[in-house]
């Protein structure tokens, strides 16, 4: 278990295989959430889920930006 949990540049693959199933169920859960405890009207969960869903959008994006920019600087040796 821990050579899965190790921070090195062979489980890479993995960690971009497994982001897409946990931002999409994060975002079903967030969106879920508040319509489940505020019990508010029932379409509510459409704007939560597009809220959630602009965010996990955002997050596809960046997430390759800033990787390429956390790896690229620690291979210099800065």
């Amino acid at each position: 278990m821990g050579s899965v949990l190790a921070f090195n540049l062979e489980n890479l693959r993995f960690l971009q295989v497994a982001m897409v199933p946990v931002v999409v169920v994060l975002t079903l859960v967030n969106a879920i959430a508040p319509k489940v405890a505020g019990g508010d009207y029932s379409l509510t969960i459409f704007y939560y889920l597009g809220i959630s869903a602009v965010l996990g959008g955002a997050a596809f994006v960046a997430a390759p930006i800033l990787g390429d920019l956390i790896f690229g600087v620690s291979a210099i040796g800065l």
